[in-house]
């Protein structure tokens, strides 16, 4: 078992996706596990003995998307005390949405790095 940091992220544009994960990588000592759709994630977290730290998805999901994603494990005792962040690029009313459904935060697309990155560094201690 190691003791280093998980963030899964989820994001269905994979030139994105892929940015993103090593963005990270680059950034934190943490392994990045990157998911293109819902039902992966839903799947892998539901079932993954060592729980991810952390997890960024996006709003937008061709099967399951990111606020369905959230609420479910926001109900789920062994789940619901992961950080979780939101991430769309659209504009209205996301941040509302984000808060409502229990997101921890919200990233706003394009991502902002240094947001980014004081995101990770509030929700997970490296």
């Amino acid at each position: 078992m190691s003791n280093k940091k998980t963030i899964l992220i989820c994001d269905d544009n994979l030139d994105f996706l892929f940015s993103l994960k090593l963005l990270i990588e680059k950034k934190f000592p943490v392994e990045v596990l990157a998911f293109n759709s819902g039902q992966a994630v839903s799947a892998y977290v539901t079932e993954a003995k060592e729980k991810p730290d952390l997890l960024i998805l996006d709003l937008l999901l061709p099967d399951l998307e990111g606020d369905d994603l959230i609420l479910n494990f926001r109900h789920q005792e062994n789940l619901k005390d992961i950080p979780m962040i939101l991430m769309s690029g659209l504009i209205v009313n996301v941040d509302n949405r984000a808060n409502a459904i229990g997101a921890n935060a919200y990233l706003k697309k394009p991502i902002d790095v240094e947001v980014l990155v004081s995101r990770i560094k509030e929700y997970i201690a490296l």
